[in-house]
């Protein structure tokens, strides 16, 4: 943008500015629009230094993003793997418990079995006794037997 310092020195005089006053507001009023205002060639050199800084973080942003994508191809295998091994230690854990209901079974059958002795000779027992006590009850009669024999006896004497 062109600033005509001496159409803004006329000015000012028409309006009652000496020149020296006239020329100093110019002055000073051309230090800051120079200062302060951007070219073209500035705007263009901006817009350069931003369009490659663009491209970097653009270069950037596709760096991270295939970072996130290899990240997460390295978690999914991870994934796959630690699913197989649980898998594997699944297996391992079920067959163990396989192991422990035949071992229980077994025990079960053992514990029948030794119930079933048990019983068998708590019935021999029993059984026994019944005769013992039959045998008891049997000589309790023959001794009966006798004595009343021996009392007949002894009062037909």
């Amino acid at each position: 943008m062109a600033f005509d310092t001496h159409a803004s020195v006329k000015k000012l005089q028409e309006a009652g500015f000496t020149a020296q006053q006239a020329e100093a507001q110019v002055e000073l009023l051309l230090t800051i629009v120079e200062g302060n205002l951007a070219t073209k060639q500035d705007l263009k050199e901006t817009e350069g230094r931003t369009e490659i800084r663009l491209k970097e973080l653009d270069a950037k942003i596709e760096l991270v993003r295939r970072d996130l994508k290899e990240m997460e191809s390295r978690t999914e295998i991870r994934l796959k793997e630690m699913e197989s091994r649980t898998e594997i230690r699944l297996k391992e854990l079920d067959a163990k418990i396989e192991l422990v209901r035949r071992d229980l079974k077994a025990m079960e059958s053992r514990s029948d079995h030794k119930f079933e002795l048990v019983h068998q000779k708590i019935e021999l027992a029993r059984r026994d006794t019944i005769i013992w006590l039959g045998g008891i009850v049997v000589a309790g009669f023959a001794v009966m037997a006798a004595m009343t024999g021996v009392v007949i006896a002894f009062v037909a004497l």
